[in-house]
């Protein structure tokens, strides 16, 4: 199958022109290995294919904490604390709509995302993989910040409510967006805009005070860009609309220009909320084919056609909003 490579200007970041129809008949992904990338310039550069090794998931959080919990959480990661042991597993709807952090009402437990990342972390403990587990109130925006390299191939999977508000959004609800952390006097809040609800979140979205020093749960791609990912080859962001972002001249300002700026070589995102049974029959095919050593690439055209394979998940609803950027190999 040949290559086409492109680099996505304007609207063409929020469309899946990997699945555009191209003859009445055929998909362009049907007809060509098509790779989306953040600049052409990583054609020059030698990827190379490693098998991960280690595996940071997020999944099944408890947006609930109380302040003393979220207390206690803080003062591990203070401590030196870096998140549960490996360990092997124990015995509402995923769509985060615009207006759902701007009633004070807070977010919902996402079962479907525990479901997933069970299925996720029983696949990589199969194959040897050290996975660490960051589950219910384990997720925590400290816990995140506190991951280290571990010193070889390294994958992260999040599974969590995901979201992207344009400038005008933000405008609008200038009120009830304080959580997004606006710094005043600065040219550009973009990255403020986008991004991930972590344990303990609906403290802060219910207007509750945090005690002093501890993080807010929601983690910012502003806050992932100044973070140093580089030792991660790969990170899957399960989570709606993780994919779009503000467009701009110079690219678009979201959770994927975040974890570029932050060092990640590659992302697995979503252009849309998906049904949360294809999303976990989509990330178990994915996984499954990356243990064996198949790369980013490869593993995902097959997990993604064997989707569209399966007779209720065939519709490009269920497997056209993912994407993948920068996974050449």
């Amino acid at each position: 199958m040949r290559n086409v490579y492109f680099a996505p200007t304007g609207l063409f970041y929020h469309l899946g022109v990997e699945y555009l129809l191209c003859d009445g008949q055929h998909r362009i992904g049907d007809l060509y290995s098509v790779n989306r990338l953040s600049s052409t310039k990583l054609l020059a550069r030698k990827q190379g294919t490693a098998r991960p090794r280690h595996a940071f998931v997020y999944g099944g959080l408890n947006y609930d904490i109380d302040a003393g919990e979220l207390l206690a959480r803080h003062e591990q990661y203070a401590a030196g604390y870096s998140g549960s042991p490996t360990r092997s597993l124990g015995s509402d709807d995923g769509t985060l709509a615009l207006d759902s952090l701007t009633t004070r009402g807070g977010v919902n437990y996402l079962i479907g995302t525990r479901e997933e990342v069970d299925s996720i972390i029983e696949c990589l403990m199969m194959h040897g993989i050290n996975t660490r587990v960051f589950l219910e109130d384990e997720g925590t925006e400290e816990s995140f910040k506190s991951m280290k390299n571990p010193g070889a191939t390294s994958v992260i999977h999040i599974a969590t409510h995901g979201f992207c508000y344009s400038e005008a959004d933000v405008l609008r609800r200038a009120g009830t967006l304080s959580f997004l952390q606006e710094e005043k006097g600065t040219q550009d809040n973009s990255l403020n805009y986008s991004g991930l609800l972590l344990s303990g979140a609906n403290h802060v979205l219910g207007g509750k005070p945090l005690p002093q020093g501890v993080e807010n749960g929601i983690l910012t791609a502003k806050e992932i860009s100044q973070l140093d990912l580089n030792w991660a080859s790969l990170v899957v962001l399960s989570a709606c609309q993780t994919g779009l972002g503000e467009v701009r001249d110079d690219g678009v300002f979201g959770l994927q220009r975040g974890f570029k700026k932050a060092g990640v070589r590659t992302l697995l995102m979503s252009l849309w909320s998906v049904d949360d049974n294809a999303t976990r029959a989509m990330m178990t095919q994915f996984y499954s084919r990356l243990v064996q050593g198949m790369s980013c690439q490869e593993a995902f055209r097959q997990a993604r056609q064997t989707l569209r394979e399966t007779p209720e998940y065939s519709e490009p609803y269920f497997w056209a909003s993912f994407i993948m950027l920068d996974g050449i190999d």
